[in-house]
């Protein structure tokens, strides 16, 4: 099974890592995978040279694939053998509808992937970016002289540098001394976050729920 490995260019704690055998060649056989390690850890795999990020991205033969679910998980694969013979047929919809929340709620990192010995990472040689945070958005747009992003916002910054700064309409924004920072205004919420920290953006909407309700958050 084949997982395509992104040579880093940062010690981002946001992207898991993928520790390769050889390093040097554009195909390799993978040692470990590592979820989105602590920034410490992750300045130690920039340090060593042999690790990649990975892009979540595989290809696999539907026999392989399948043979990794019947070792690592039997009892998901379990679920959806059951309805072998509605598959292509007007009764799947209802079958997967009914089936589909009894399966575990887990990534294919964490149910295949770290247990397989057969995994092989080939180097990829086009630009890839993992757009799932504000700070990452920020890497791919367009900044001013100071670095700073502005998105639908009129902004005016004042000693101020590296910044995200997104508006859900077109409004004006002034800033003063803020540097790496994320700031966001959507819909009756305002958003002010040191940036490369914002993937805690998910706990802090579970936290808004709890504590305001869905309405707010």
């Amino acid at each position: 099974m084949l997982t395509f490995g992104i040579p880093p260019t940062s010690a981002h704690t946001g992207y898991g890592y993928l520790e390769v055998e050889d390093k040097s060649a554009q195909i390799t056989a993978i040692k470990l995978f590592t979820e989105k390690p602590s920034l410490k850890k992750a300045e130690d795999f920039i340090a060593e040279g042999n690790y990649f990020w990975n892009s979540g991205m595989f290809v696999w033969s539907c026999s392989a694939i399948l043979k990794a679910f019947s070792l690592y998980q039997a009892e998901m694969l379990s679920l959806f053998d059951a309805g072998k013979t509605v598959f292509n047929t007007p009764k799947e919809a209802a079958f997967l509808a009914s089936q589909y929340p009894k399966a575990e709620n887990i990534s294919i990192d964490y149910a295949i992937l770290e247990q397989a010995n057969n995994i092989t990472m080939i180097k990829a040689s086009f630009h890839w970016n993992d757009l799932g945070t504000w700070s990452s958005l920020h890497e791919q747009l367009a900044q001013d002289a100071k670095e700073n992003v502005a998105v639908k916002a009129h902004l005016i910054a004042r000693e101020a540098s590296g910044n995200m700064i997104y508006s859900s309409d077109e409004k004006l924004v002034v800033v003063k001394g803020l540097e790496d920072y994320v700031v966001v205004d959507e819909q009756g919420v305002l958003l002010i976050y040191p940036k490369g920290e914002d993937l805690a953006v998910k706990d802090l909407r579970k936290q808004a729920k709890d504590q305001f309700g869905d309405e707010i958050a």
